[in-house]
This record gives C-alpha cells, sequence and structure tokens, in this order.
C-alpha cells in the first residue's frame, strides 16, 4: 500500500486534505509494518500557510500519538543555564546525593523519593523508568542548574485515546522559592501540549501542600475539586486538591502574557 499526497495550494481545501490526510495516516500506522507503507508528513504539511492552520494540523497529527506512537522526549531549556534533561542512567549517583540531602524535606509529601538515597535504589529507579519511557508510557525529565541536580519533572498516568496525563515534580529543599519549579513545569507543558499533542494535563497535591497549589495557580490552572482521602502517605490518608489545565487554556494564557510583555 502505497500512498502519495498531493500539494494543493487551495486554503478552500484545507480541512478536505486534513480529512483525507487523517484516513491515509491512520491506515499507514495500523500496516505500518508493511514497508511499501508511507506517508510524507512534511510535504503535507507544505499545504498550510498560517500559523492557526500550522497549530491546527500539529495538533491532528497527534492521531499518531493516539495509535501508540512512541513518545519522544528531549532536553527542554527552562531559563539560561537551566535546563531539563531526560532521565538516564549515569543520574544515578547525583539522585542518590540528591534526596539524601533532602530527606526530611522530600518525607513530607513524597515518601517514595526518600528510598532512592543510595547508589543502588537510585540504579534500579532510573533503570525502570528509562524503560517504561521507552515504552512510551511515561516520560520524565531532570532539572540541572548547570551541572547541579535539583530535582525532576515528569508525565504519567497517560491516556493516549483521551491525550490526557498527570503531571509531577519535586524539587531540593535549597532550590525552592526562585521560580524553577514553575519554570521547569511550564517548559513541560509547552512541550507535551505544542509537541506531542495532549489536550488536557492534571496536577495533584495534598491539600495541605501549599507550595504546589502556588505553582498551579501560576501556571493557569483551574481547581476542580476534592479527593478526599486519597493518598496514604506515612500512614495518614491525606485529602488531594486536583487541578486541571487545556491546551488550549495554556496557549491563551502565553498568547496573553506575550501581549502584556510587549
Amino acid at each position: 500500500m502505497h500512498y502519495v499526497l498531493r500539494r494543493s495550494n487551495q486554503v478552500s481545501v484545507f480541512w478536505n486534505d486534513v480529512f483525507r490526510f487523517h484516513c491515509i495516516l491512520a491506515e499507514c500506522i495500523y500496516f505500518r509494518s508493511n514497508p511499501r507503507c508511507k506517508c510524507n508528513i512534511a510535504l503535507y504539511s507544505s499545504i498550510v500557510k498560517s500559523k492557526d492552520d500550522r497549530d491546527t494540523l500539529a495538533s491532528r497529527l497527534a492521531i499518531d500519538f493516539a495509535y501508540g506512537a512512541t513518545l519522544n522526549i528531549e532536553t527542554l531549556p527552562v531559563a539560561p543555564g537551566v535546563n531539563i534533561i531526560p532521565v538516564k542512567l549515569s543520574d544515578a549517583s547525583a539522585l542518590a546525593s540528591l534526596v539524601a540531602d533532602n530527606i526530611g524535606h522530600l518525607q513530607t509529601f513524597m515518601p517514595k523519593v526518600v528510598a532512592l538515597d543510595t547508589l543502588p535504589a537510585a540504579q534500579k529507579y532510573l533503570q525502570a523508568v528509562v524503560e517504561t519511557c521507552e515504552a512510551g508510557n511515561l516520560l520524565e525529565w531532570h532539572i540541572y542548574a548547570g551541572e547541579r541536580l535539583c530535582g525532576a519533572v515528569r508525565i504519567n498516568h497517560i491516556e493516549r485515546e483521551n491525550r490526557k496525563a498527570s503531571v509531577g515534580y519535586y524539587l531540593g529543599e535549597k532550590h525552592l522559592g526562585n521560580g524553577l519549579a514553575t519554570g521547569s513545569v511550564r517548559a513541560v507543558l509547552q512541550f507535551v501540549f505544542q509537541r506531542l499533542g495532549f489536550n488536557r494535563i492534571e496536577l495533584k497535591c495534598a491539600s495541605n501542600n501549599v507550595a504546589s497549589q502556588r505553582v498551579a495557580e501560576r501556571l493557569g490552572f483551574s481547581w476542580e475539586g476534592l479527593l478526599r482521602q486519597a493518598e496514604l502517605v506515612n500512614g495518614v490518608y491525606n485529602d488531594q486538591f486536583v487541578y486541571g489545565l487545556l491546551r488550549a487554556d495554556f496557549e491563551a494564557r502565553q498568547a496573553e502574557q506575550l501581549q502584556q510583555a510587549a
């Protein structure tokens, strides 16, 4: 099965082409074991002329995401000298040191992370994370300021059919209060919304975790409810707040902030 997409310069046929492309791409994904089945996305995207159309097309190309394609993950800039980098096995020593230095800080809301305070434990954890990321079921980054590991951000609970997931993060205590959490999560949100085609991201935090609530609010998440006794932490059932953010709301907020800065 060999498809060739013809270029069209007529805006009036754009949506026609989008529909045709969906059908072809879906078939190509389904029959991707056949080497003759191919689809030239770059050629197709050349019919798109405006930014709005490019954004629309990018969103619809996420059909590949829903059909089980591997999620690509890459290094993302946060601020000068600060990047979030896909986790790797060689991070084990730095991860164990970060956790060991922050036992008391992390114990309050993230006791599971505390277990990564030794090199063997960190190595075992990172091996599992790398494999899960390669399978397309998780996205996880480490936050680096220069050469120093400061924390982590992850996208999990991925629902491909609904194009939604959850975001979580943690930082070492010394790195709090300087916008690092907000900036790192913002970079991930931009990546998953605009590059991977997600439509909704959820953030859950303990009802007494004021710092995480402030991060959610600064990023434009909407408070959507309370989950009673939703998480067992340190032997106590904690209530959780649920926040949600849609791609459309995130992009509208970005545009508003750019306009205000101009």
